[in-house]
């Protein structure tokens, strides 16, 4: 995670960036990297913080980015359905958020990307965290598009092996 884009600024980025900020003020932080870093194309904010999320969409997407929305375990989609209904993507987390390595926590957030999948057809159904080769058929299958994981790879002996590997596993679902 980089918390500061005047870092990174200057360097020869040609990946674009996606946000993932799981803060009570998103908008800030949106607006400082959209404005230092042309690459910015996402930013994905949490449903659960206090303030109402369709002005802060309204600014995202006037910054000309897609809108993501973070949602943790045992957050309901009906409280945010008006707010989902404009995302380009719905981040399910996989685990609480907090420290990396944590278990994936199975058969519930299966049962999430399903109805997921299900109310929102034509968005991008994205997981994060607890992604491993021993799920990760699964949460494709459940109907996730776009996977995020992090200790698989790299808490491995030869993170590229891990990384394709896991590659290799979820092109064969």
């Amino acid at each position: 995670s980089w918390a500061n884009p005047e870092k990174i600024k200057h360097g020869q980025i040609s990946k674009e960036i996606e946000l993932h900020l799981m803060i009570e003020n998103p908008l800030p932080v949106i607006t400082q990297w959209k404005k230092l870093i042309p690459q910015t194309k996402r930013a994905i904010i949490h449903a659960e913080i206090s303030r109402p999320l369709s002005p802060i969409i309204d600014q995202i997407q006037k910054m000309h980015l897609e809108v993501g929305i973070a949602m943790n375990p045992e957050t309901n989609f009906r409280e945010y359905m008006h707010d989902l209904k404009r995302a380009n993507v719905i981040l399910l987390l996989g685990v609480h958020p907090g420290k990396s390595g944590q278990k994936f926590l199975g058969e519930s957030i299966l049962q999430k990307i399903k109805k997921a999948k299900s109310l929102f057809p034509d968005t991008v159904i994205a997981v994060d965290g607890g992604i491993n080769k021993e799920n990760i058929a699964d949460i494709i299958n459940a109907g996730a598009s776009q996977l995020c994981t992090s200790s698989s790879i790299w808490n491995e002996k030869d993170p590229t092996t891990a990384f394709i590997n896991l590659q290799n596993i979820a092109s064969i679902k």
